[in-house]
């Protein structure tokens, strides 16, 4: 909101298009770089897709190249923006192990309250 209440200011709708846009650029040249029938990336689309995880990630980890290349940058993107989707269930296993993910708020509160605060030392 602007101080006059009216709405988001100019600057950050402008912003907030600029950033979509500049999404869209990165999805379009990564997705026409992107091998369609090779399993193995050209040196130009290698680039690109080097670009895309390291502009959507903390950088490249081993293996990552490949599969993007491998299954192709829009369908790697829409992993990485849904994973709920992705079917892991070494990770389903892992978590299944975890008691307290399946605890409610107060049965939490219960099990592991809250350290005592000290009262502060300047009064």
């Amino acid at each position: 909101m602007t101080i006059d209440g009216h709405g988001p200011s100019r600057t950050m709708t402008t912003r907030r298009r600029a950033v979509a846009l500049a999404v869209l650029a990165v999805l379009a040249v990564v997705t026409a770089a992107a091998p369609r029938a090779s399993t193995a990336p050209s040196p130009g689309g290698e680039r690109a897709l080097l670009h895309l995880l390291s502009r959507t990630t903390f950088g490249p980890r081993p293996g990552d190249l490949a599969r993007v290349g491998r299954i192709g940058a829009a369908a790697w993107l829409e992993e990485q923006l849904h994973p709920e989707r992705v079917d892991d269930p070494a990770c389903d296993a892992a978590l299944l192990t975890l008691a307290t993910l399946r605890m409610s708020i107060p049965e939490l509160l219960r099990e592991y309250p809250p350290a005592p605060t000290r009262a502060c030392a300047s009064r």
